[in-house]
């Protein structure tokens, strides 16, 4: 009778105070926290991806790097590692990164960005690059240029080779491999 009693104040405390139904998502400073230190670890660099659940290119982006032949290539030079924002659903709203709006303007994300945006880092949180199209000679950090996304122009294809080229040591075989896997309609 005793654990019964217990058993209920417990599930009352639940429900009162919200724990345990509606589990919300690690602020963005968490996640990109363990994402460095996992890939100092590894000896890797962080793709991270600015994303949301309805984004079908977000979709996309993740299933080109995570199931296709550029998997293995990829999980040896990356962690790759996800901040949601920008959820309008409001059952979705409890997915969101707390703090991920912060840093996807801190990395170069805007009001004409879109998702998915993309931030490779160093395993020491440093950015190295950013979706943002820019030409192979200029700083891949930059705020300007349009949004590569998930790359499916030609120009957007070779800019994302030329990134993982100078962020990872992805050799020219692998790189075209990128643009086999993400040039296919």
């Amino acid at each position: 009778m005793q654990l019964k009693k217990y058993l209920l104040l417990g599930f009352f405390i639940l429900v009162i105070t919200g724990k345990g139904f509606a589990q919300n998502a690690p602020s963005a400073e968490t996640v990109l926290k363990e994402a460095t230190e996992k890939a100092a670890k590894e000896n890797k660099q962080v793709f991270l991806i600015f994303h949301a659940s309805w984004c079908g290119w977000c979709h996309r982006m993740d299933s080109l790097l995570t199931k296709s032949s550029l998997s293995k290539t990829f999980d040896k030079h990356f962690v790759l590692t996800h901040i949601t924002i920008l959820e309008h659903n409001a059952a979705r709203k409890k997915d969101e990164n707390p703090g991920g709006m912060d840093v996807f303007a801190q990395y170069g994300g805007g009001d004409d960005t879109g998702i998915p945006y993309w931030v490779v880092l160093g395993k020491d949180g440093k950015q190295l690059a950013n979706s943002r199209l820019k030409g192979a000679d200029e700083d891949l950090t930059g705020v300007n240029g349009d949004n590569s996304g998930c790359p499916g122009t030609p120009e957007e294809i070779d800019y994302f080779k030329t990134v993982l080229k100078k962020a990872s040591n992805y050799s020219q075989k692998d790189a075209d491999e990128v643009g086999n896997v993400f040039g296919k309609k």
